[in-house]
């Protein structure tokens, strides 16, 4: 069975992540967890710092006891400009090289290319996006050598990847791409246009960052 647009419904694609400028103005980096084994997880968001965490619900600790992989930064706000999303540790680190001076782009490359997938039984490829006012980069690293892909920030122009299934940026790519604050890119990127249709979704965050003034929203809420 199809979406009129193509797109085929009940699909699951995993964790997946969106840099895109809106075209009514705005940048947009969103992180969407979704997971068939350890959906016991949420999204914890620090509004002081703007900082998002993938953290185990009250209860179930012990799963991240038993896999560290399952706990990590998702969301980081950069120099109230910019941010920068990922599906495990490796943002952290991307992040680090970006204070120490190195561009994103190379930031990306040298971590995924160091790191490569995950060390868990499916080999999970690491995603990674950083949306700022001078470019869009989203990139992948599965067994292979890491994809990264560079976009001029052009009003209404989005690309997300996923874990599974949608793997080739070039391929998912959104030219009407729109929304108005952090909660819209939220609920769009859970349960909106083409993302409705990848299933085993649990939470969402996103930064909309307009005229300097930095937003960030989690859905669901609390």
């Amino acid at each position: 069975m199809k979406h009129k647009c193509g797109e085929e419904v009940g699909l699951y694609v995993g964790r997946l992540l969106l840099v895109g400028a809106a075209k009514s103005g705005g940048l947009v980096a969103a992180y969407r967890l979704a997971s068939r084994s350890f959906p016991n997880r949420k999204i914890q968001l620090n509004t002081e710092t703007k900082t998002a965490r993938v953290v185990p619900l009250p209860g179930h600790e012990t799963e991240n006891r038993e896999n560290p992989l399952l706990t990590y930064t998702c969301l980081r706000v950069f120099n109230n400009a910019s941010a920068l999303v990922a599906n495990g540790s490796h943002l952290d680190i991307i992040y680090g090289k970006m204070r120490l001076g190195l561009s994103p782009a190379e930031s990306m490359a040298q971590v995924l290319r160091a790191l490569g997938p995950e060390r868990d039984v499916y080999k999970t490829p690491r995603i990674a996006g950083f949306a700022s006012p001078k470019e869009l980069i989203v990139g992948i690293v599965s067994e292979r050598d890491p994809v990264i892909r560079v976009f001029p920030v052009k009003p209404g122009f989005a690309c997300y990847v996923a874990t599974y299934g949608r793997t080739q940026p070039m391929e998912n790519v959104l030219e009407d791409f729109d929304v108005k604050s952090a909660e819209e890119a939220t609920e769009m990127v859970h349960q909106g246009l083409v993302f409705r249709s990848f299933t085993q979704a649990i939470s969402s965050v996103a930064a909309f960052i307009k005229n300097q003034v930095v937003e960030v929203n989690v859905y669901p809420g609390a």
